[in-house]
C-alpha cells in the first residue's frame, strides 16, 4: 500500500506529522501541496494521475487524526479488500445515526450506496483507473468517487469504528463550520479495536 495527502500550505505542520506517522510504520507516503489553491477536486485527480501504482492505495487528508488502532487495522482491511475484491474502503464512519445503529450490530464494513465522507479512501488500482477513465464534472472529490460506485455498483465500504477523524481544532480550509445543522464533522465511531477484528 502506498500513501498519499491532500493537504494545503497552511496544513504544513499537520502534513508533516501525518507524513512522519505514515513513513514510521513502513510505508511510502508523498503529500500533494495545493499551493496554487486550485481545489480538492483538482488536487485529488493529480493524486490519481501521479500514483499509478499496482498496490493499493490510501488517500489521506490533512486534517485526519488517527485511531490507535490503525496500525494493525489497516493491514487486517487491506487483507480483507484483496479477499473480497472490493474496489473502495472509506476509513471514516459519518456522522449518521444509522452508523451507530450498525455499530451496535457489529458491522465493521458498512456498504454505502449514497454517502460518502472522504478523510481517508482506500482504493485499489482498478478503482483508481475507473474513476480517471469517467466523464463527470464536479469540485467535489467525495462526489466524484460517489458517483463512480453508484455507476459500477463498486460501492464503497466504510470501516465501522473510524479508524481517522478530523481533527477539528483546525479551521476548515473551505470555511465549513465544525458543524453542518446540528451535526459535528467528526465521526461518533472512533473506539480502539483489539488485533484481528476486522478479519473476524
Amino acid at each position: 500500500m502506498r500513501v498519499a495527502i491532500q493537504c494545503v500550505p497552511s496544513r504544513s505542520p499537520q502534513v508533516e506529522n501525518i507524513t512522519n506517522f505514515i513513513k514510521s510504520i513502513g510505508l511510502i507516503c508523498n503529500a500533494y501541496m495545493d499551493h496554487d489553491r486550485k481545489g480538492p477536486m483538482w488536487n485529488f485527480k493529480r493524486i490519481l494521475i501521479n500514483e499509478q501504482y499496482d498496490e493499493p492505495l490510501l488517500v489521506l487528508q490533512d486534517d485526519v487524526i488517527f485511531n490507535r488502532s490503525f496500525v494493525y487495522s489497516i493491514h487486517e482491511i487491506l487483507a480483507h479488500m484483496e479477499k473480497k475484491k472490493w474496489g473502495c474502503i472509506s476509513l471514516f464512519s459519518p456522522p449518521r445515526k444509522y452508523y451507530l445503529e450498525q455499530a451496535n450490530k457489529r458491522v465493521k464494513y458498512y456498504k454505502e450506496k449514497d454517502y460518502l465522507w472522504q478523510p481517508a479512501i482506500l482504493m485499489s488500482k482498478a478503482f483508481r483507473e475507473g474513476l480517471l477513465a469517467m466523464q463527470y464534472t464536479t469540485k467535489h472529490d467525495d462526489e466524484y468517487v460517489g458517483e463512480y460506485a453508484k455507476r459500477t455498483k463498486d460501492y464503497v465500504r466504510v470501516t465501522i469504528p473510524s479508524l481517522v477523524r478530523h481533527d477539528l481544532k483546525l479551521k476548515s480550509t473551505l470555511g465549513t463550520g465544525a458543524k453542518i445543522g446540528k451535526v459535528v464533522r467528526d465521526t461518533q465511531i472512533f473506539h480502539p479495536v483489539p488485533e484481528g477484528y476486522f478479519n473476524e
